[in-house]
C-alpha cells in the first residue's frame, strides 16, 4: 500500500503514463477528424506504428478507413505520432443507451367492441371487396 501511495508502483506509474498517452492521442484525434466521427470514436492503444480506434458503429469506422491516409499524414504533424505507419479501426457497440434513446415497447392500440362493430356497419356500404374484407378482419382484434 506504501508503494501505490508514494508513487513507486511501477506497474501503477505505467498504467497512469498510459492512460496520459492515450489521452493526448485521443484530444489529437479530436482536432484531426470531424467531431461526428470523433463522437463515435476512441483511441483504444498505440503501439509501435499502430494506432487502434474503436468506433461504435460500422458507419463510423468504415468512413474512417476511408479517410485513414488523410488522417495518417495529418497526425505525423504532431511530434508524439511521428512513427505512426497504420490506423487499425474496430468497431465495438457501445452497451449503454442514454434513456431517450432506448427503444420503448410497442403498446398495441386496442380496438373497442362498439368501434369493431361500427368499422362492420360502415364496411357494408364499401363496393371494394378487398376493402371490405380487410375492414372486416381488422374489426376481428377488438377487445372481448
Amino acid at each position: 500500500m506504501y508503494k501505490l501511495l508514494s508513487n513507486q508502483d511501477q506497474g501503477l506509474n505505467r498504467l497512469i503514463s498510459q492512460a496520459r498517452i492515450l489521452t493526448d492521442v485521443k484530444i489529437i484525434i479530436n482536432q484531426v477528424i470531424d467531431y461526428q466521427i470523433a463522437e463515435h470514436t476512441d483511441v483504444a492503444k498505440i503501439q509501435g506504428g499502430l494506432l487502434t480506434l474503436i468506433c461504435d458503429s460500422s458507419v463510423w469506422a468504415t468512413r474512417l478507413r476511408y479517410m485513414e491516409p488523410q488522417i495518417i499524414k495529418k497526425l505525423h504533424q504532431f511530434s508524439m505520432l511521428k512513427k505512426l505507419q497504420k490506423i487499425e479501426i474496430k468497431v465495438r457497440p457501445s452497451t449503454f443507451k442514454p434513456p431517450e434513446q432506448q427503444e420503448k415497447p410497442k403498446r398495441r392500440a386496442e380496438l373497442s367492441q362498439n368501434a369493431a362493430n361500427k368499422i362492420v356497419n360502415d364496411s357494408e356500404a364499401i363496393s371494394d371487396p378487398a376493402l371490405q374484407n380487410a375492414l372486416k378482419k381488422l374489426a376481428r382484434h377488438a377487445k372481448s
